[in-house]
């Protein structure tokens, strides 16, 4: 279990990023498209994947990540990946 200093630190340096909104409909669809769209290439990827990428498509940020489901999202559709 982390300590209260930790957890307050952390606290800190995640408030000093920016949040973006990433909901809504539009989202919801536009997501499920690019879902299908990677289907129909034979990739299948997790729900979670596909909103997260969704967002940074649509929104044109980048994302710095560690998790190869999102490979498919750079490698056909183009995601802009920092990778670490």
């Amino acid at each position: 279990m982390q300590d209260d200093a930790t957890f307050e630190r952390v606290r800190r340096e995640l408030l000093k990023l920016e949040v973006f909104n990433s909901g809504g409909v539009a989202l919801a669809l536009a997501a499920a498209g690019y879902y299908r769209r990677l289907r129909a290439a034979g990739y299948t990827v997790r729900r979670t994947i596909s909103l997260i990428a969704t967002v940074c498509l649509e929104q044109a940020h980048s994302l710095l990540h560690n998790d190869r489901d999102f490979d498919p999202f750079e490698e056909i559709l183009g995601l802009s990946v920092i990778h670490p």
